[in-house]
C-alpha cells in the first residue's frame, strides 16, 4: 500500500480529485469538455498521487493559482501543464477568438484589455469587419451624409452615446441610430422566425417594455428575448426593465464601478443612474470619472 506525502495543501489534493471527475465520469458536469473530449490523466499521475503532489509542489503549485493545460487538446502530464491564474487560463479556452491586428494575433479578450473593452465588443467590431481598437469616443458615423461624433448625435438626439455606439456596433445605420422612438409593431427576424415585438413578448414571457428596451440599447437575435439572469451572488440591477449586474452595466455607460455605486448610494434610478458622466450634475455625484 502506498503512503500518502503528509503536509500537502489540501486545495492541492482537490485539484488531482477533480481532474478525475471531469476526465473519468461521465456524471460530473465537465466531462463533456474533458473526458467528452479523450483528454486523459497520464498514468504517472494517475496511479500514484504522490508523484502529483510533488510535481505540483515543486513547480509553482499555490492557493490562488490553478492547474492549465498548455495545449488544450492536450492531456494532464507534466510537459502540458503549468499553475496559472483565472486570467491566464481564460485566454487559453477553446472557444477564445484569435484575432491578427498590425500583424500581431491575440485573443479578443487580450485585445480588449489594451482599450479598455470588452472581449464581445472586440469579436462583434472584427466580425463586422470594423477597426478592433477604434476607440469609441473618437467615432465619426455618416447619417445620410452628414458626418458627426457620437457626442454630437447624442447631444443632438437626447439618447445616451452608449445606445447609439451599441446599435451601431449592432449594424444600425441612418435615422435608425438616433431613433428615441421604437415601434413594437416592428416585425423581428430572431432564428429565421419572424414576430412583432408583441408577439415574441408573448413567446418569451417578457414584457413588451424589456424587449423595447434592450433594442434601444443596441441588442439583437436571441439576446433581444434571452431570459433575465437571477441567480447566483451577482447582484442585478433593472434599470427600464433591463437588468444587468453593476460591472455590465458600467461597461455598457462606460464608467468606473465606483461612480455608479456613488449614483446607487445617492438614490438615482432609470436614466438618471445609466447616464453618462457628462449628464450629471457635478454637485450631484461625488465621483465623475
Amino acid at each position: 500500500m502506498k503512503k500518502k506525502m503528509s503536509n500537502v495543501p489540501e486545495r492541492l489534493r482537490q485539484t488531482l480529485i477533480n481532474m478525475k471527475q471531469r476526465c473519468y465520469n461521465p456524471n460530473a458536469t465537465s466531462y463533456e469538455y474533458y473526458g467528452g473530449r479523450n483528454i486523459s490523466i497520464c498514468n504517472e499521475w494517475l496511479n500514484n498521487s504522490n508523484t502529483f503532489y510533488e510535481w505540483g509542489l515543486n513547480n509553482g503549485y499555490s492557493n490562488d493559482l490553478s492547474i492549465d493545460r498548455i495545449e488544450v487538446n492536450g492531456n494532464y502530464e507534466p510537459s502540458n501543464c503549468r499553475w496559472s491564474t483565472d486570467a491566464v487560463q481564460a485566454n487559453n479556452r477553446t472557444n477564445n477568438v484569435f484575432i491578427e491586428h498590425g500583424g500581431e494575433i491575440k485573443t479578443a479578450s487580450q485585445w480588449g484589455c489594451e482599450i479598455g473593452t470588452s472581449g464581445d465588443t472586440i469579436k462583434k467590431r472584427f466580425e463586422k469587419g470594423m477597426d478592433i481598437l477604434e476607440n469609441k469616443h473618437h467615432i465619426k458615423i455618416n447619417i445620410n451624409g452628414e458626418i458627426k461624433t457620437l457626442k454630437e448625435l447624442s447631444e443632438e438626439s437626447g439618447i445616451l452615446s452608449t445606445t447609439i455606439y451599441n446599435r451601431y456596433i449592432n449594424g444600425w445605420k441612418n435615422e435608425n441610430l438616433i431613433n428615441p422612438f421604437i415601434d413594437d409593431t416592428k416585425h423581428i427576424e430572431i432564428n429565421g422566425e419572424i414576430h412583432t415585438v408583441t408577439e415574441w413578448a408573448e413567446i418569451s414571457g417578457l414584457t413588451r417594455e424589456i424587449i423595447l428596451n434592450r433594442i434601444s440599447y443596441g441588442w439583437n437575435n436571441e439576446d433581444l428575448i434571452k431570459p433575465r439572469k437571477r441567480n447566483g451572488k451577482k447582484k442585478y440591477i433593472e434599470v427600464n426593465g433591463v437588468s444587468h449586474t453593476i460591472d455590465e452595466w458600467c461597461d455598457i455607460i462606460g464608467i468606473h464601478r465606483s461612480s455608479f455605486n456613488v449614483r446607487i448610494r445617492k438614490g438615482l434610478t432609470g436614466d438618471e443612474l445609466i447616464a453618462p458622466n457628462n449628464k450629471i450634475k457635478n454637485n450631484y455625484i461625488y465621483h465623475i470619472d
